[in-house]
Order: structure tokens, then C-alpha cells, then sequence
């Protein structure tokens, strides 16, 4: 039998490292052409007064489905990686701001009120835990969950997650109360505790 380092999957690279560089460089040169399109459309759109609220959506709903498609995956990104995906995000928000390279970074979240892409993944990992934690118990994927509570090792996804969970301060709630907790107050609760740290963090940055 042949060994393979990698092995292509659902559109992304998996590495047996469990490295995500190539991925994420293909979404930056997808969403590098994507952000000029969305600018030149808001042009062309002339939204007046809603041209900031409309650009937020495209931002959510067109670069952040390009750019972060099964982001809830990833592990261990390095901060290379992180600063290729949020060099993008920051030029498009740049973009649509008419500001130069040198505004502060900080300045440009806070302006629009949007959160940076390294707390996004990290919610996006979370409601994930909830997804499985709600699954049927013969499914692979809540069986898989329950192997890396059960006895995890280093760099196991299930660590990850416990790290995120600590950071938004949710790390009171145990598995079993996330699990009996419906998806949209769930959905919620973590939407709040996600800007509360970014806004904490990006003040502190500052």
C-alpha cells in the first residue's frame, strides 16, 4: 500500500501533519479577487445611508463562506496562517472604509463593529461541539467525541475546543449542559460572550 502525505477531501487539503498552509493559501487568492468584486458591486449598487450595513453582510455572508468553509476543523492554525486570512478580511474592510495601510488595525473592527476572523473560527468550532454533542449516540463523528473526552492526546481537537471554551467564559457550562441546551440560545449565548472578548481584546490592542 502506497504512503500519502496528503490526500484531497471535500475541497480541502488534509495533511497527515495535520498542516492547513496550502488551504488556506487557495482561499486568500479566491477572496483576494472576491473582495474587489464585492467592492465594485457596492459601488455599483449606490446604497447610500445602508452601505456600510450592506457591506457587513456581504462580508458575513460571501467572503466568510469562501474564506472560512469548514474552518471548524482546523486546529492549531499558526499565526502565519491566521495573518493570511486576516490580512484579507482587514483589506476589504480597508476597502470599503477609503482607508490606508497604515489605519490601525483595531481601529478598523471597532469602526464597523465586526469581529476579527480568529474569534469567529473559534466560535464556529464551538457551535460545531454543540452540533455533535446533539448527535444521535451511534453516529461516528458523537462516538469520535466521546474517545477524545474520554482519553485525549496532544493537539486533539476536543482540547482545542476546551481552550476556546475558556476564552469566551463559557467554560462553566460541561458538555451536558451545552448538549441540553437548545441550538438558538446556545447560538446566543455564545454570540454575546464572542463580542464581549473581541471588544475586551481589541481595546486592550488599542
Amino acid at each position: 500500500v502506497k504512503a500519502v502525505l496528503e490526500e484531497k477531501y471535500l475541497g480541502d487539503i488534509i495533511t497527515s501533519d495535520g498542516n492547513h498552509t496550502e488551504n488556506i493559501k487557495k482561499r486568500r487568492s479566491k477572496c483576494l479577487g472576491l473582495t474587489v468584486d464585492l467592492v465594485n458591486l457596492l459601488i455599483i449598487l449606490c446604497l447610500g445611508k445602508h452601505y456600510f450595513k450592506v457591506a457587513m453582510i456581504l462580508r458575513q455572508a460571501m467572503l466568510f463562506s469562501v474564506m472560512l468553509t469548514n474552518a471548524e476543523t482546523w486546529l492549531r492554525l499558526s499565526s502565519k496562517d491566521m495573518e493570511r486570512l486576516e490580512s484579507v478580511d482587514r483589506m476589504f474592510l480597508r476597502k470599503i472604509l477609503s482607508t490606508s495601510s497604515k489605519t490601525p488595525k483595531p481601529a478598523l473592527y471597532l469602526e464597523l463593529g465586526a469581529v476579527p476572523i480568529r474569534y469567529i473560527i473559534k466560535a464556529k468550532r464551538i457551535l460545531f461541539l454543540h452540533y455533535i454533542l446533539k448527535c444521535n449516540s451511534s453516529e461516528m463523528i458523537y462516538k469520535f467525541l466521546l474517545a477524545q473526552i474520554d482519553k485525549p492526546a496532544k493537539n486533539d481537537w476536543i482540547l482545542q475546543i476546551k481552550e476556546d471554551l475558556k476564552l469566551f467564559e463559557l467554560d462553566y457550562l460541561s458538555f451536558a449542559n451545552i448538549k441540553l441546551m437548545k441550538k438558538e440560545e446556545f447560538r446566543a449565548l455564545l454570540k454575546i460572550k464572542c463580542k464581549q472578548v473581541t471588544f475586551t481584546s481589541l481595546m486592550s490592542e488599542k
